[in-house]
């Protein structure tokens, strides 16, 4: 069970938004009133309409052995999320980068 508390926001990553695990989280996020955004790659997901917010991300063309296209899409975001959260929190970029990790 996932620890979360009204006013929180969810951030889920999700590629297809189907497995048990994710839909117990979204189900838990519902039950106290908590909104989510569902990053994903897909247009048919049994969460996306729950969403209050829905990012898809375009498929990347990789030949990293492991990583799909949308594990490197989701990556990257995170990356760039971080980093502006950071800026905005007021964090030096080489604080951001350590703990970054």
């Amino acid at each position: 069970q996932a620890s979360m508390n009204p006013g929180d926001l969810l951030v889920l990553f999700s590629g297809s938004g189907s497995r048990p695990e994710t839909l117990q989280v979204v189900n838990q996020a519902i039950s106290l009133n908590i909104d989510f955004v569902l990053i994903t790659k897909t247009d048919v997901s049994p969460i996306r309409e729950k969403a209050a917010v829905v990012i898809d991300l375009p498929p990347i063309s990789s030949r990293l052995f492991g990583a799909g296209d949308f594990e490197l899409a989701s990556s990257y975001l995170q990356e760039a999320l971080v980093a502006a959260i950071g800026k905005k929190s007021g964090i030096s970029p080489m604080s951001v980068d350590r703990w970054d990790t």
